[in-house]
């Protein structure tokens, strides 16, 4: 199983992406993350550029941190891992 920043589990994801409004892109996206995929590998599942979805990591990183501070029941806090910037710089 992929280290990730958060011990993801369906009801975590569902609670982000409901409150955190998230879009088509940044599920699929996170999806992708939590399944352990480069962005590389992301690109090429989602056929959306590497840039693209390296903003979009950005972006599902703020708006995770922002929405945990208001939810901290529903959301646990966001450690930063090895393989996270591993996954990011490939």
């Amino acid at each position: 199983m992929p280290k990730t920043t958060v011990a993801w589990n369906e009801t975590f994801y569902d609670n982000f992406c409901r409150v955190a409004m998230l879009s088509q892109d940044e599920r699929e996206v996170l999806r992708c993350r939590i399944m352990g995929y480069s962005i590389t590998e992301i690109s090429m599942y989602t056929n959306i550029s590497t840039a693209k979805i390296s903003r979009i990591v950005q972006a599902l990183r703020k708006k995770y941190d922002a929405v945990q501070k208001h939810y901290p029941d529903l959301l646990p806090v966001r450690r930063e891992t090895e393989q996270e910037r591993w996954q990011d710089t490939h």
